[in-house]
């Protein structure tokens, strides 16, 4: 399983584990995973873990990057790379629970959900 955390960005530091389905990134309430930047659309991309790979897709006019290449379709993600969603937002994939993964904290998607409640 991999796991995206914010590595620039609000909120930072928050994580989430990329499970079978779907997973939403952006600023809206609605996102499985919320992103605080004003530069962040209300849905910004999706990601979809199905048959054990993830694939990531833009769903924002103002695009997605993979390791500084814009997401056209569907991008298969890999541990080390990085996602940036807007001009400051930067997401680092890592395998959850590998040595570079940070600790749980409260089931992956709640970091970025109790910060943006907090404002």
């Amino acid at each position: 399983m991999l796991r995206l955390t914010v590595e620039s960005g609000e909120p930072a530091g928050a994580a989430c584990d990329l499970k079978p389905g779907e997973t939403t990134l952006g600023r809206s309430r609605s996102a499985t995973f919320r992103l605080l930047a004003s530069d962040v659309s209300g849905l910004h991309a999706v990601v979809k873990v199905a048959g054990g790979v993830a694939r990531l897709e833009n769903l924002s006019q103002f695009g997605t990057r993979v390791d500084d290449q814009p997401v056209a379709g569907a991008v298969a993600l890999i541990p080390g790379q990085r996602i940036a969603i807007g001009k400051m937002t930067v997401l680092r994939v890592d395998e959850a629970g590998g040595a570079d993964a940070e600790a749980p904290t409260g089931g992956g998607h709640e970091p970025a959900t109790r910060a943006a409640d907090a404002l």
